[in-house]
C-alpha cells in the first residue's frame, strides 16, 4: 500500500505483530510498518554498506528477526528488530520508531557490534524471536 503524504511517498513492508508486542510488553496495538524514501536516503548516506549489503532483507528481517529489543537506555518508543546473520556472527539491526501520531517507521539498519549485543543481554532487553 502506498500512500502520498506532502509529496514524499511512503510504502507499508511490514506489520508490528502480536509476538513483538508480546515479548516487549508494548503498550500498542497490532499496526502496518512503513518505510518512506527518506528512510532510505537516510539508510544510504548513514549505513551505506550495510544498506548494499542488508538492505534487500528489510521485510524479511521484519517477518524474521532473531531477535527483538527496545533500546536499554532509550525511552523512544523505538523497536528494534535483529537478525544474526552467518556466517561471521554478524548482527545486524532494523530500528523501527513510531511518529508522534504513533505510525511505525524503518529508521534505521546498520551492523551492531558485540559490544552492543553484551549490552542488551547485560540488561535484558534481548528477547528471543
Amino acid at each position: 500500500m502506498y500512500l502520498n503524504l506532502n509529496n514524499k511517498k511512503f510504502w507499508q513492508i511490514g506489520e508490528l505483530k502480536e509476538r513483538v508486542i508480546n515479548l516487549l510488553g508494548l503498550n500498542i496495538t497490532i499496526r502496518p510498518i512503513y518505510i518512506g524514501n527518506d528512510n532510505i536516503l537516510h539508510m544510504q548516506t548513514e549505513h551505506p554498506i550495510d544498506y548494499s549489503n542488508y538492505g534487500s532483507d528489510i521485510a524479511i528481517i521484519l517477518n524474521n528477526p532473531t531477535y527483538v529489543s527496545k533500546h536499554p537506555d532509550c525511552g523512544d518508543g523505538a523497536i528494534h528488530y535483529i537478525r544474526v546473520y552467518n556466517p561471521g556472527n554478524i548482527y545486524v539491526k532494523l530500528v523501527v520508531r513510531p511518529t508522534k501520531k504513533e505510525v511505525l517507521f524503518v529508521r534505521s539498519l546498520f551492523i551492531i557490534s558485540r559490544r552492543n549485543i553484551h549490552q542488551y543481554w547485560t540488561s535484558h532487553s534481548l528477547k528471543s524471536y
